[in-house]
């Protein structure tokens, strides 16, 4: 996600191990992508790689591959002057290129030179052969953000546009009950943290997220790893219906197919102390009853819940 840029990045060390394919983003002080801002002392209107589409590491093989189609920028274009050559390097000696001011200009050696469209051009593609295995120590690295893209030129020989490469995890939300969570689903550059926030539709309320986060607080916090699913809960939230003085009572709902409800009660509203009335009762996409027998000269309130 560009909006959260550089903020809350942190080392992903070897918590990529449980993917077998993990997307990374070129971003940098400047900004997502091969910008020249990203570079120590650089002039030029070029740009490149705004999306990291194209880059992606095989955790069987150890394979990292860069190529074409990265989406809107097509690899990298507007050079002050021809391309001569492109590169990976690293490692830097911070994580994510972090040089203890929040920049992203440390400079490293060459790892791997990058196979582009051409030579004498101002904007090209990176293009097929750009897998390299990556030893142990190489690929540690990698996911420290400690390796980046280097595009070489007549003008600028120590790199005119750069970009460090930064693994992405993706995060997958879903609702239990009626409601919503915002953002939504998507994939966010390591250790970002996103922000969830639930919305629980008309007649209904938050009960609690399960999954990768546990817990009641709404908004809640996610720091992305590794991938990650999230849940979150919404039961059923009736208006608390006072029973008259009788011998029993029967209360009704629209019980929706394949959603269980448990009916409770409480003898005392505002104690806040609610007791299960009978079983779990499945819905069946009709008005579901139950009758409650609870005795003589007393005041009963009622309420339904869903449940897994």
């Amino acid at each position: 996600m560009k909006e959260l840029l550089l903020a809350g990045l942190l080392a992903a060390s070897v918590a990529h191990l449980n993917a077998a394919i993990i997307p990374f983003d070129l971003m940098g002080t400047a900004g997502p992508g091969l910008l020249p801002g990203n570079e120590p002392a650089v002039a030029s209107g070029g740009t490149g790689g705004e999306i990291g589409v194209g880059i992606v590491f095989d955790d069987a093989t150890s394979a990292l591959t860069i190529n074409a189609g990265w989406g809107s920028s097509q690899g990298f274009t507007d050079l002050s002057s021809l391309a001569n050559n492109s590169h990976l390097h690293g490692p830097t000696a911070a994580n994510f290129g972090n040089d203890g001011t929040g920049n992203f200009r440390q400079s490293a050696g060459v790892q791997f030179t990058l196979t582009r469209s051409g030579n004498a051009v101002t904007g090209g593609t990176f293009i097929a052969p750009n897998t390299f295995t990556l030893t142990a120590a190489q690929t540690t690295d990698l996911f420290n953000g400690k390796y980046y893209i280097n595009i070489h030129t007549v003008n600028n020989g120590g790199g005119e546009l750069r970009g460090f490469l930064i693994p992405t995890y993706t995060l997958t939300l879903t609702t239990n009950g009626n409601g919503s969570i915002a953002p939504g689903s998507g994939t966010f550059p390591s250790g970002s943290n996103v922000v969830l926030t639930a919305t629980p539709a008309s007649g209904y309320a938050f009960s609690g997220w399960s999954g990768a986060v546990t817990g009641t607080n709404n908004p809640i916090s996610v720091t992305m790893t590794n991938n990650k699913a999230v849940t979150g809960n919404f039961v059923f939230s009736t208006n608390s219906v006072p029973a008259a003085i009788a011998l029993a009572a029967q209360i009704g709902w629209f019980a929706a197919t394949g959603v269980n409800y448990q009916v409770q009660g409480a003898d005392v509203l505002n104690s806040n102390v609610w007791f299960d009335l009978g079983g779990r009762i499945p819905g069946n996409s009709a008005t579901n009853y139950y009758y409650d027998p609870f005795g003589t000269n007393q005041s009963r309130f009622y309420r339904v819940m869903t449940r897994p």
